[in-house]
């Protein structure tokens, strides 16, 4: 058998670029992702390929807030051993709610990025969040039907269709993700040893995290705003604890900034009983705000809850 010493060079210098790439901007690959309430979480791509059939990240993927959250302008981090998965929900612009159903299901992307590395710039992230929702954001239900079909004997047909289609859409993400990598690279290489102070960091960032797959939909901590007319500028959330006696409480309130939070305080608690409620007190300014309320009880997040204090009239 006669070997091309070309082709053998030109695999190593391949291989030696990926390395490059992951080493410099910390990226090792990312996750576009569907959750429903019926399959819960799919993978419907990953890049790199192998990622997609690995369970270990897909139990990871489960574990993820952003699938609990409502429909929400927000990036949240999961922090994993070595890693960060970073995650925003993904929209159609004509979408008004999210249901989470199987015909209509929340769709997703997570990055999988070295903690150890420079933090990638806000707007980067950003940005590549809406590119994907603006040039293949309406697409998206191709690639979440083929995953409900692919192991349907009696509808391969469809399947061959739609894998056609979703062939297109998978190039497209390639190239979109190659094109991010430059784009960090080229903000490594403009300001190579400055940090980028200017990075707004997600808020909530839930410590590390076992492998175990969490029921997202069963209400743990209910919610209820109250207002009256003697003070109008003043808004009151009750939370009521509905499953269990929590003990060693975080509540942390964070307030959305654009597409990311700013913590605006934290109350820890030695216990919270079941039934019991407790307020919080919220103040109308002139705009609308959007607040996130994490629970958390023993380093576990218990609850995300997001609400919109309207502006005084």
């Amino acid at each position: 058998m006669s070997i091309d010493p070309f082709f053998s060079i030109n695999k190593e210098v391949i291989a030696s670029d990926k390395q490059t790439l992951v080493s410099k901007t910390g990226l090792f690959g990312f996750f576009l992702c569907s959750f429903d309430i019926t399959r819960g979480l799919q993978i419907l791509y990953s890049f790199p390929k192998k990622m997609q059939k690995n369970q270990e990240e897909l139990d990871i993927l489960k574990t993820h807030c952003i699938w609990k959250m409502e429909k929400i302008p927000l990036r949240i981090d999961l922090k994993f051993s070595d890693f960060i998965y970073s995650a925003f929900q993904l929209h159609d612009s004509l979408d008004e709610e999210i249901a989470a159903t199987l015909k209509r299901p929340l769709y997703g992307i997570v990055l999988k990025i070295n903690k150890e590395n420079r933090p990638i710039p806000s707007k980067l992230l950003l940005n590549f969040k809406l590119k994907i929702e603006k040039e293949v954001g309406s697409k998206l239900k191709i690639l979440s039907k083929r995953k409900a079909i692919e192991s349907n004997p009696i509808k391969r047909e469809k399947y061959k269709k739609l894998s056609n289609e979703a062939l297109y859409l998978h190039n497209h993400l390639a190239q979109m993700w190659n094109d991010f990598k430059k784009q960090i690279l080229d903000q490594i290489e403009l300001f190579p040893d400055t940090e980028d102070i200017t990075l707004e960091k997600s808020s909530l960032l839930p410590q590390d995290v076992s492998s175990t797959a969490t029921n997202f939909f069963k209400k743990k901590i209910s919610i209820r705003t109250i207002s009256s007319e003697e003070n109008p500028g003043q808004i009151f959330v009750m939370l009521v604890n509905q499953k269990d006696n929590l003990n060693d409480v975080i509540i942390h309130v964070s307030k959305t900034l654009e597409f990311f939070s700013e913590t605006i305080w934290v109350q820890e608690l030695p216990e919270w009983p079941v039934k019991e409620e407790l307020i919080l007190e919220f103040s109308r300014s002139d705009f609308d705000e959007n607040y996130l309320i994490k629970i958390s009880s023993r380093k576990t997040t218990v609850d995300i809850k997001s609400i919109e204090i309207k502006a005084r009239i």
